[in-house]
C-alpha cells in the first residue's frame, strides 16, 4: 500500500514540503550547509519510520507512542551527529548502523504479536539503549572537557533540528493515515453491489462532510461500510443515520 500510485504523489508532496520549508529557513538566513547533514540522518532515522509505521497509528494516542520512541532514539544521535564531526568513514558506518537498527526494531516492535518478533523486539530495544547510553556518556565527556566549543548557534541550531522538523512532519503524517482510512472506507464502499453508484457519491460526500479528519469518526465510518451497508439504503434516514453513527463515542 505504501508504494502504490497515490502513494507516489504523497512522496512528492512531502519532498515539496520540505522545499518549501528549507527555503524558507535559507532565506531567513537560519539554514546552514552543515544542516544538510542532520536532515539526511534525521529523515533516514525519523521520517522513514514514521512513514513505515502510518498503519499502526490509529489514534492521538497512537501517536505520541511513537514520536516519545523516536525522539528517544534520535535526539541524542542526533545531538551526536550534529555536534561532533567524525571522518567520512566514520559517520558512513555510524548512520546507516543507527538507521537500520532504528528500522528492524520498529518492524519487530510492530510486529510483537507475531511468534519469534517479541524476543528480536526486546534485543534491538537493548542495544539501541546500549548506543544511548554510550552516546550519552560520550556527550557528558565531550561536554566537561570541550564545554566552551560546544556554545555555538550553529549547534544549538543542530540539537533543535531533529525535534522541530519532526513537529513539522507529524501534520504529513497525520494526513497520510486519514489518506489511508479513507482509501479504506471507500473501497469498501465501492465494493457493495447493493448500492447504485449516485447513492455512493452521496454517502461519501457525507462521509468526508461528517468525518473530516477526526481519526475516531473515520473508524466509525469504516464500521458502517463493513456491518451497516444496508442502512445505506434508506433514503430518507440517510444524514441523520451517517451524522450519528460517525459521530457517536463509547463512554
Amino acid at each position: 500500500m505504501l508504494f502504490n500510485k497515490y502513494f507516489v504523489a504523497i512522496y512528492f508532496i512531502i519532498a515539496i514540503y520540505f522545499y518549501f520549508i528549507i527555503s524558507y529557513l535559507n532565506r531567513n538566513g537560519i539554514w546552514e550547509i552543515s544542516l544538510y547533514k542532520d536532515f539526511i540522518f534525521w529523515f533516514l532515522t525519523t521520517a522513514l519510520v514514521m512513514v513505515f509505521n502510518v498503519t499502526s497509528l490509529k489514534n492521538f494516542k497512537d501517536f505520541k507512542v511513537v514520536i516519545l520512541k523516536l525522539f528517544s532514539i534520535t535526539l541524542f544521535s542526533e545531538f551526536l551527529i550534529g555536534f561532533f564531526n567524525f571522518s567520512l568513514i566514520g559517520e558512513l558506518i555510524l548512520i546507516p548502523t543507527v538507521t537500520f537498527i532504528s528500522l528492524l526494531y520498529f518492524y519487530a516492535d510492530y510486529n510483537k504479536q507475531k511468534e519469534g518478533y517479541l524476543a528480536v523486539s526486546k534485543f534491538l530495544n537493548s542495544l539501541l539503549s546500549i548506543v544511548g547510553i554510550s552516546i550519552l556518556i560520550y556527550v557528558v565527556y565531550k561536554v566537561i572537557t570541550n564545554g566552551k566549543d560546544l556554545i555555538s548557534i550553529s549547534n544549538l541550531k543542530s540539537f533543535l533540528f531533529s525535534p522541530l522538523f519532526t513537529l513539522f512532519f507529524i501534520p504529513i503524517v497525520y494526513l497520510i493515515v486519514v489518506f489511508m482510512k479513507y482509501e479504506d472506507i471507500f473501497g469498501n464502499l465501492n465494493r457493495s453491489q447493493f448500492i447504485n453508484r449516485k447513492r455512493k457519491l452521496k454517502i461519501k460526500i457525507l462521509f468526508l462532510f461528517f468525518g473530516n479528519i477526526n481519526l475516531k469518526s473515520l473508524d466509525n465510518a469504516k464500521e458502517i461500510t463493513i456491518w451497516n451497508k444496508n442502512e445505506l439504503n434508506n433514503e430518507e434516514k440517510l444524514m441523520n443515520y451517517i451524522r450519528k453513527r460517525i459521530r457517536y463515542t463509547e463512554h
